[in-house]
């Protein structure tokens, strides 16, 4: 798989400055005078040249400019792409054996999520022989709260080395943090996606979208409607997110790479065409086994005492399945075991 490849279509980069050309140039015509440097020359013929070099220097920075496709940024907004102008990096396993490993990590650390982490631990294993980048099929995680979904995001960000953001639409359902918003309004910033992809210099971050029910329609003042769910079926669709516009820098981004998870407590409320882009996994709430499981390991990793967290998961194996207990309620419990513990000095 190539490591680096290029996320601006339609961006040409030469020499930044007009004084980078100016010197390119004065070398040149040197080797042709015979001399080391300009300055070598005397009189009023140096004058001259170097008066005829800068202009025509400056009149090659203003045509490149425009030719790259960036003239209509200003410097500061140009700044913030230089990090991806000579392409991006992909994260993920570069073997079956890699993907093998990270399926492994997923498994042990979420077992009650096979509905979920063994299609993605496939997705991981074919990736490897397609050397996209893309690890996984957009993936939507459907179930009640506290089952882990966002947890599940988190492990697999960390074990394939991917960067991760999290677009929370229960918090804000608008399009803007998706699609981002144009630099003529004063609010204007790049989505998620493209900020994450610009921030991280990788062309295949992992984004998590919570709570895709909850997507809200707004509407311009034009009249104009549009929400995060019509924005999330163009950059979907590998041929379209491709060629994908950033409203704010109002150029092209490759997001064919990006992967794609999303959290739903259920179906209703998201549009059959973005649910036909999607595979869905259905999660089923956590018997009071596997509560007791998951208290354990978060409680070595915490370094609580083991006799305090046998205690904790043997509360827990009580439990009536339907009681309504989920990994929330079990990380409180484990926070406040962590506060009575004693202090040691």
């Amino acid at each position: 798989m190539p490591r680096t490849i290029s996320i601006l279509p339609a961006i040409s980069t030469w020499p930044s400055s007009a004084e980078s050309i100016e010197a390119r140039l004065a070398h040149h015509l040197a080797l042709l005078r015979g001399s080391d440097h300009l300055g070598s020359d005397s009189g009023p013929w140096r004058d001259a040249a170097a008066g005829r070099l800068k202009r025509r220097a400056q009149r090659l920075h203003e045509a490149r400019q425009r030719a790259s496709g960036l003239a209509h940024l200003d410097d500061r907004q140009r700044a913030r792409l230089a990090g991806i102008l000579q392409g991006a990096r992909l994260a993920g396993p570069e073997s079956v054996h890699g993907a093998d490993e990270i399926g492994a990590a997923l498994a042990e650390d979420l077992p009650w999520m096979s509905a979920a982490t063994v299609p993605l631990w496939h997705d991981l294993r074919a990736s490897t022989g397609v050397g996209t980048g893309r690890l996984i099929r957009p993936t939507l995680l459907v179930g009640p709260p506290g089952l882990g979904k966002s947890h599940l995001a988190r492990s697999l960000a960390h074990h394939a080395g991917l960067p991760l953001a999290i677009a929370d639409l229960g918090a804000a359902g608008e399009a803007f943090q998706i699609a981002g918003l144009s630099r003529g309004w004063r609010s204007g910033m790049p989505g998620l996606p493209v900020e994450t992809v610009i921030t991280s210099g990788m062309a295949n971050p992992l984004i998590l979208v919570d709570e895709l029910e909850k997507a809200a329609a707004v509407e311009s003042t034009a009249g104009h409607r549009t929400s995060a769910h019509a924005v999330l079926l163009g950059l979907l669709d590998p041929a379209s997110a491709a060629l994908w516009t950033c409203p704010y820098f109002g150029i092209r981004f490759d997001m064919s790479r990006v992967n794609w998870l999303f959290t739903a407590n259920d179906t209703r409320g998201i549009p059959a065409p973005l649910l036909s882009r999607l595979r869905i996994a259905r999660l089923q709430p956590l018997t009071p086994e596997q509560l007791a499981g998951f208290a354990l390991q978060e409680a070595s990793a915490r370094g609580l005492e083991r006799e305090e967290a046998e205690g904790l998961a043997n509360l827990l194996r009580g439990l009536h399945p339907g009681r309504g207990a989920d990994l929330r309620l079990v990380l409180g419990l484990l926070d406040d075991l962590r506060l009575e513990a004693p202090l040691l000095h």
